[in-house]
């Protein structure tokens, strides 16, 4: 529930920078595309030369894989009822159309209005370097409590499953008595230390999520 109530809040900051992104970019350059990259550009999802291997790859490990991500079960298990459980995953389905398909045309644009050299992500250097200072504060703060709804998810989830199914901690007791609930929020710590050494070693959070869900659909 802590981690569910605090992720409401920073969806409520990620919608109102995504929505402002894109008022930004529809009343300002607009929303064009460079050559190739139209909705009807549909080789890098069909012609392996470009890549359509490995995209579908990434595509199934994100989706299938994402199913018995332990951060979306413990969203599932949380639910007051089944129906509520399943009303909300189509109800995340919409708010990824409604936001997140937009979103990718702002990237498109980001194509023509920064180049396709761009060293770092094409978002951060549109961010960075065209959009007012306001609207990159409040998109990065989006970005940053999108990654933190997730990120205290896996953590809380992870060291749950340490303490109730490998350290056995409360034994067969179904229910969470204090002595569980002081030890998941101790192992935490630790869990989060480790998390941050990964990080540090590998800082390519697009290449570990990815890493993740071929595991978990492997397994």
């Amino acid at each position: 529930f802590a981690s569910v109530y605090t992720g409401l809040v920073q969806f409520a900051v990620m919608a109102v920078g995504i929505v402002s992104l894109l008022a930004w970019t529809a009343f300002g350059p607009g929303f064009t595309h460079g050559e190739g990259l139209g909705i009807g550009d549909i080789g890098q999802l069909t012609d392996p030369a470009q890549g359509a291997a490995i995209n579908w790859a990434t595509i199934t490990a994100l989706g299938l894989g994402n199913l018995v991500a332990i951060d979306l079960m413990q969203r599932v298990f949380s639910a007051k009822s089944p129906a509520a459980a399943q009303r909300a995953c189509f109800g995340a389905a919409t708010g990824i159309l409604v936001l997140c398909v937009p979103l990718s045309f702002v990237a498109l644009a980001a194509v023509s209005i920064v180049g396709d050299t761009a060293g770092a992500p094409i978002l951060y250097v549109l961010l960075g370097e065209y959009t007012p200072k306001v609207l990159s504060i409040l998109v990065l703060s989006g970005l940053v409590t999108a990654s933190l709804t997730t990120i205290s998810g896996v953590l809380l989830s992870t060291a749950t499953v340490l303490v109730r199914n490998v350290f056995r901690v409360g034994g067969e007791n179904a229910a969470m008595s204090s002595d569980v609930m002081k030890a998941t929020r101790l192992l935490m710590l630790p869990m989060a230390a480790f998390g941050a050494l990964v990080a540090l070693r590998v800082p390519q959070t697009g290449i570990l999520l990815t890493l993740t869900f071929d595991l978990l659909l492997a397994s």
